[in-house]
């Protein structure tokens, strides 16, 4: 009878700790980075892409890769999960799964996609009440935007070798039209390269 109590014992301990373990995210893209460390996981972020450096403190954890991904990098770093945006590395997928390496990959094409991607990760993280918060934050911040609203003509470049700009159909265009932007560059392409 004692054996059993001390076996139950160990196993609500197991369970517990297990509850409380933290999660070991590998973020894939800038964009997640931020969204991240704005439902609170920045603790829990082991690595990110090159080009992550926002918040600042993204700058002090160890990079992964830009367009090329250091795989080798990526398994010493024992991520429980690997955040991507936009399919940015989806051509990556079928190695992680042979490598056992839990990948979720978000579309966002709209500032609502922010809310309901915010809103997903913090499920799967444990930051549900903090991803919820941001959500209506988010929400309340685009409803000032469009009180705000005044007409201005604008270009986003996102790259400058070559050069690449945002076109009507990305993420970022949409953003600044809340506020009433009207973008200069009207593609089919998301991110086109332009001269």
């Amino acid at each position: 009878m004692k054996k059993a109590v001390y076996l139950f014992i160990i196993l609500i301990f197991i369970c517990q700790q297990s509850s409380f373990a933290k999660e070991r995210i590998v973020s894939l893209a800038p964009s997640q980075t931020e969204l991240l460390y704005a439902i609170g996981a920045g603790n829990e972020i082991v690595g990110v892409s090159n080009y992550s450096d926002y918040p600042e403190e993204a700058k002090s954890i160890p990079t992964i890769g830009g367009v090329e991904l250091n795989i080798e990098k990526i398994v010493s770093l024992s991520p429980t999960v690997l955040i991507d945006a936009n399919s940015m590395r989806n051509r990556y997928e079928p190695l992680f799964k042979s490598l056992n390496l839990k990948y979720l990959n978000y579309i966002i094409k709209t500032p609502e996609d922010n809310v309901r991607t915010a809103i997903e990760i913090g499920k799967i993280i444990g930051k549900e009440k903090e991803a919820k918060i941001f959500a209506y934050n988010w929400l309340e911040q685009l409803n000032k935007l469009k009180q705000k609203k005044k007409h201005f003509t604008f270009y986003a470049e996102i790259w400058h070798n070559p050069m690449q700009a945002a076109s009507k159909n990305s993420f970022i265009s949409k953003i600044i039209e809340e506020a009433g932007g009207i973008n200069v560059i009207n593609d089919i392409l998301e991110y086109p390269t332009v001269n």
